[in-house]
């Protein structure tokens, strides 16, 4: 079984429900759970239109037996089911589910599918939910940890508390933060 990481991110509609909504569908992915999720953040938008509202974003960590093409294939299915219209045209989007991690594997298959995901270590959105739930997770491109990675982009002053405790159940942070 291979250890991946997937960002996920809406902000689009009801952005909890959106989550709580692609959760479930990723659970009735054949030979594959949800092992981690990270907390859900408010994160501005980056690279894409101005005047878009902020994303609701975090990582999970999933088991899976399927092979790199098929989880990402089954990842777009659930885009297209919950709305997603088209990736990369810098639109609202009611789901965003991008394969940060496979295993320990460096993929490259054209357009498609690069794993690790070439933006993870310039992204606040990915990396903050990363090193929360696998601070030692390592980019098999350079050995840096997801920490590290963070502590490049992240200002030496902030607070070290972030919120670091690995959760195991995928869905009380999105019913933690529905009751906020």
């Amino acid at each position: 079984m291979q250890t991946v990481f997937i960002a996920m991110g809406t902000n689009q509609g009801d952005r909890e429900a959106n989550i709580q909504k692609a959760l479930e569908l990723i659970k009735e992915i054949p030979d594959t759970q949800i092992d981690a999720q990270s907390d859900f953040k408010e994160y501005a938008p980056e690279d894409i239109g101005a005047g878009q509202a902020d994303y609701l974003n975090g990582v999970i960590r999933v088991g899976t037996d399927l092979g790199p093409t098929d989880l990402l294939h089954k990842l777009q299915v659930i885009e297209r089911r919950m709305g997603r219209s088209s990736k990369g045209d810098g639109a609202s989007r009611p789901i965003d589910l991008d394969v940060l991690s496979f295993g320990s594997e460096v993929i490259i298959q054209g357009k498609t599918l690069t794993v690790p995901h070439p933006r993870l270590s310039t992204r606040l959105f990915v990396l903050e939910p990363l090193a929360q739930i696998a601070p030692d997770w390592k980019d098999p491109r350079t050995g840096e940890t997801a920490a590290m990675l963070l502590e490049k982009i992240v200002p030496a002053a902030r607070p070290a508390d972030e919120s670091t405790s690995q959760n195991q159940n995928p869905a009380q942070d999105i019913q933690s933060e529905a009751r906020a």
